[in-house]
């Protein structure tokens, strides 16, 4: 019988050396650094996440809406930073008290109204400038999100405007006496100086300003408590030749068409504000982003995590 030979199998081994971190030469740890980096970014969301806190937290401090925010920091065309949302007016001008400036004539208006209220009625609910208006941002372009990407849809209570104005005309406006029982006779039209003129009669004494207002030549009074009767406005207007009359708050006139006017006028403050708070969140969202994507934040990464490196700083796989 023929003998037959036997077959050997011989099992080949790789053996493959493992470095931690700070044995690789320093091209190796080099490369090291640099492919957990992919890793981190691709798989990771620390940076995200940590953006986004930033970016959320800073926007609250401002009163300003953080349920939409976007950016980009890659060092790109269309990088920035951008938020959209309905703005809360009480947070925003608690946040930002120099804005009132802004809205000298409905602060005027809710001062007075609510005042007149609270008169009254303590405990009614005071009229904020919510009241008054409805805005939110919006992105307007399709592009990018960044400081120019930002515009404000507003919408101006007119009616209710005007429904406040006359209420607070009717709070306010007392009453002289039935015009059937005036005698014109008793009153006196004095002319002052240039467009002030005062209406008088035995107790009162009204100042009166003559104003262009909508290009309209108006009569202006202070509110005392007693109203100026309808048949001595009417004699009034005739004799100086003006349009109407109108109450108005010691060194402001009010009117719906003003206080729109003034609302939408406020949007190329917001906006301009928008720019600077949307370039100053960049540049800190770009300073967070470099600390946390720097060389020193992935090597105490990797030292945290205990990762192991073949000799070319490649990463080895370790089973869970």
């Amino acid at each position: 019988m023929k003998e037959l030979n036997p077959i050997i199998n011989i099992e080949e081994k790789e053996f493959i050396q493992i470095f931690k971190l700070n044995d690789l030469s320093p091209s190796a740890k080099k490369n090291a650094i640099e492919n957990y980096r992919d890793l981190f970014h691709k798989y990771g969301y620390e940076i995200r996440d940590s953006l986004r806190y930033f970016f959320s937290e800073m926007l609250k401090e401002h009163g300003l809406p953080d349920e939409d925010i976007r950016w980009s920091l890659s060092y790109s065309q269309g990088d920035g930073m951008a938020f959209y949302g309905n703005i809360e007016f009480e947070k925003l001008l608690s946040a930002h008290p120099e804005l009132k400036e802004s809205l000298p004539n409905c602060m005027k208006l809710l001062e007075i109204y609510n005042y007149q209220r609270l008169t009254r009625d303590k405990d009614t609910p005071v009229r904020t400038i919510e009241h008054l208006c409805y805005m939110s941002i919006f992105k307007s372009n399709h592009f990018y999100d960044h400081e120019r990407s930002m515009g404000l849809s507003i919408d101006v209570y007119e009616s209710d405007i005007e429904c406040y104005l006359d209420e607070l005309n009717e709070q306010i406006k007392g009453s002289f006496m039935p015009d059937d029982e005036v005698n014109l006779t008793d009153w006196e039209f004095k002319h002052v100086e240039g467009n002030k003129w005062t209406i008088e009669n035995e107790t009162h004494v009204w100042e009166v300003t003559i104003a262009t207002i909508d290009g309209d030549e108006i009569a202006q009074y202070e509110d005392e408590g007693t109203n100026i009767p309808d048949s001595v406005k009417k004699v009034f207007n005739e004799k100086t030749n003006t349009k109407s009359f109108h109450r108005y708050y010691p060194g402001i006139y009010l009117s719906a068409s003003m206080i729109e006017k003034e609302i939408m006028e406020f949007e190329k403050v917001l906006l301009k504000m928008f720019v600077n708070i949307s370039s100053e969140l960049e540049s800190g969202g770009y300073k967070i982003y470099e600390s946390m994507d720097s060389d020193e934040a992935m090597t105490e990464r990797i030292m945290e995590l205990d990762i192991r490196f073949d000799i070319a700083g490649d990463i080895i796989p370790t089973k869970c």
